[in-house]
């Protein structure tokens, strides 16, 4: 790699940074802070905590549950702005129960212990449903962690340091579990350095999505459910003349002579291997997650978001709903566009797909020949007639996003972060 295209589209700008820095050695690197997760007891579920099987709702009827592991506290219910609902029954070890007769428009609510109300915006039931309620009261934020120092694969004969981001909720209601989206690019991923220099030198580079701290606001806005977040490092190696020699191989779907100075390029399906067939079911057996395709996703951007809509074209049985940001769809003559139009949206894809790109894209360009390569509205135009032939339906099962300021680094990422989430997610409380 030279250095005028060290720059080049889907690599980190490190080289600039690096030259600098000299070797270091490794009594000099700074671990992660990462513990190793223990197995909480639970096997893994493909299904959402579910109330038993009963007589459907009058509709003027609402059924709120709650589910929360409370000792000796007492729970209870109010309603929103103040008042009393009526006394919850124990229907079952740690839940809780309460049919509200008579409902002719939505009910806000809020769970208490011990007087206490939950954390959060309120929750609300509308007549005729019932909903089950997993609430906490001790944690404004969520837990940044590590999960794994080095991961080893035996697909990709290497290993990757594995992080983990777990919402408020977490820690405290064990009766609880979430969905799951995995990330690329790990040192750029979470506003908080784990790894001093190591995240120090990539977001120098392309800063921060900042994931922890959306994650955090969105949830306490109610405008997204919880969920976990697992980040899977770059391979990082401290030389100027290539920084990051795995993540080009490991995030290119095919093979692109156009890149030759790159050798091994084309790995991303055994990457994708290693995430469905290794990582995730270590990540299901140690974390309350909810292990089925409509609960698990996956994002990126750039590289990133291009091995992420791959993950939802060949492995949309694993992952129900995938995003990409400022995708590189330049990549091997834009073979992620000419492969989506030979397939069609079926039980092997995705369900839904987002897409992002800016329109200030190329001013990231180290030189004229990259910002020929950067995204643009006009190429994400092409991807996404390619989705639309398969039978994604724009608005509901794809979106496509043009940000007229965005660029190609963290501080965009990290704005449009908030809309691709609620995509993948849903909608919170």
């Amino acid at each position: 790699m030279t250095s005028s295209s060290c720059r080049f589209l889907g690599s980190l700008t490190l080289c600039a940074v690096l030259a600098g820095c000299g070797v270091v050695s490794d009594g000099e690197r700074t671990r992660l802070d990462r513990s190793s997760p223990e197995k909480d007891g639970r096997a893994a579920s493909g299904d959402a905590p579910r109330a038993p099987a009963e007589e459907p709702l009058p509709a003027s009827s609402g059924r709120i549950r709650i589910h929360y592991p409370a000792g000796g506290a007492t729970i209870a219910l109010a309603a929103d702005g103040g008042g009393d609902l009526g006394a919850l029954t124990a229907v079952e070890d740690d839940v809780w129960e309460l049919t509200l007769e008579d409902v002719r428009e939505p009910v806000a609510f809020r769970p208490t212990r011990d007087g206490s109300p939950a954390k959060g915006p309120p929750y609300v039931v509308e007549p005729g449903q019932s909903v089950e309620v997993y609430p906490w009261f001790d944690h404004e934020t969520g837990t940044l962690a590590g999960f794994a120092d080095a991961f080893a694969s035996r697909v990709l004969k290497n290993t990757h340091g594995v992080r983990m981001y777990t919402p408020p909720s977490y820690r405290e209601n064990t009766a609880k579990r979430y969905p799951v989206i995995y990330m690329h690019d790990g040192q750029i991923i979470f506003e908080r350095n784990m790894a001093p220099l190591e995240d120090s030198l990539a977001k120098a580079s392309f800063g921060s999505f900042k994931t922890e701290t959306t994650m955090n606001a969105e949830i306490a806005a109610g405008r997204i459910p919880e969920a976990i977040v697992i980040g899977i490092d770059l391979n990082i190696v401290l030389d100027p003349r290539d920084p990051i020699p795995d993540r080009v191989k490991e995030y290119s779907p095919t093979p692109d002579d156009a890149f030759a100075e790159t050798t091994g390029t084309g790995q991303g399906p055994q990457y994708l291997r290693m995430i469905v067939d290794e990582l995730r079911p270590v990540v299901n057996e140690r974390l309350r997650t909810l292990a089925d395709r409509e609960h698990t996703f996956m994002l990126g951007s750039s590289l990133g978001g291009l091995i992420s809509v791959w993950a939802g074209l060949f492995e949309g049985d694993t992952f129900g709903a995938v995003a990409g940001l400022s995708i590189a769809t330049y990549w091997d003559k834009e073979v992620v566009v000419t492969r989506a139009r030979g397939l069609e949206l079926g039980p092997k894809t995705a369900a839904r797909i987002y897409t992002d790109t800016g329109e200030d894209e190329r001013a990231d360009a180290p030189d004229a020949k990259f910002a020929e390569l950067m995204p643009s509205a006009e190429k994400q135009a092409r991807l996404e007639a390619a989705l639309l032939t398969m039978g994604y339906a724009k608005g509901t099962t794809l979106m496509t996003v043009v940000d007229p300021s965005g660029r190609h680094h963290g501080d965009s990422w990290s704005t449009r972060l908030p809309k691709a989430l609620a995509f993948l997610l849903g909608p919170g409380r």
